[in-house]
């Protein structure tokens, strides 16, 4: 497995800044986030994508990208918003095309009408088809797209059961596991060993698809984004079950600490380099 680093460990300075102090960390993958704060949505053309291509070359960096999240929804129930966020994020796969990115992270859609199941399936259906829409695009392009759980019932793809069934329905979709959302969603549902199940899902239903991780630590009530070590989440079942099936796609450090970045990131990495070695 390759670990990488986010962009959201600097998140104060120009994200070609960013990139050359993710580089003085020894990482050699990185992770860009496609929106705030780095990249505005309504300024987005401002941006120099050569001289970010640049800056990733000099350094020899792998790199990835996390698409934009705020105000999008692919599981709206209005067809405007869905067809407005397909956009943003073709865009965004334009943009990993032309700085060399191979897989782009997307969150799933949600929708908070469980209680009216016409219109909440009418969403789902919707964001499947909006989805597959997407990672056809993408397929053309050449890159991934890695669809990540998040820690909230409204979404659809809460849990490993949700990633796994979209992962067959729809054709060269990926799965990107957040651990410090998978952990939540764990003790929410008020399961007696989260690490433990989060790695035999890592063995089991994940592993066929299952190209990207998220690591970061938390209490288990919020999605806090603490370094490793900082929450309650053991981490050592979890990366032993990625080298019982031979990962070998990326695991990236997320945590926020924006007055600490720089040894924040230092500490971070040396932290999984002895979690690699359990």
């Amino acid at each position: 497995m390759k670990i990488a680093v986010s962009t959201h460990f600097f998140p104060n300075d120009p994200i070609e800044l960013a990139i050359e102090k993710l580089a003085g960390t020894g990482t050699e993958y990185v992770e860009i986030i496609w929106d705030l704060p780095h990249f505005s949505p309504v300024e987005q053309k401002k941006y120099n994508l050569k001289k970010l291509r640049s800056a990733i070359d000099t350094y020899r960096l792998g790199v990835t990208v996390h698409a934009p999240f705020f105000d999008l929804n692919l599981g709206s129930i209005y067809p405007e918003i869905r067809k407005f966020s397909i956009g943003r994020f073709k865009k965004c796969i334009e943009f990993c095309f032309h700085i060399g990115s191979d897989l782009m992270v997307i969150h799933p859609g949600h929708s908070p009408l469980l209680k009216f199941q016409d219109l909440y399936l009418r969403a789902k259906d919707g964001f499947i088809e909006g989805l597959r829409e997407i990672v056809d695009y993408a397929t053309s392009k050449g890159i991934v797209i890695s669809l990540e759980n998040i820690s909230s019932p409204y979404f659809f793809a809460y849990d490993s059961v949700d990633l796994s069934s979209l992962a067959k329905k729809i054709k060269n979709l990926g799965i990107t596991l957040d651990i410090g959302h998978a952990f939540i969603m764990k003790l929410e549902k008020k399961r007696p060993l989260p690490e433990e199940e989060i790695a035999n899902e890592i063995r089991g239903i994940l592993r066929p698809f299952l190209k990207h991780v998220h690591i970061h630590d938390n209490e288990g009530r919020s999605d806090e984004h603490l370094g490793l070590g900082k929450g309650k989440i053991n981490f050592i079942p979890i990366f032993q079950a990625l080298k019982d099936i031979d990962f070998s796609g990326r695991v990236v450090l997320e945590s926020w600490e924006p007055d600490q970045s720089l040894n924040l990131a230092e500490e971070q990495l040396k932290i999984v380099k002895e979690l690699l070695k359990y």
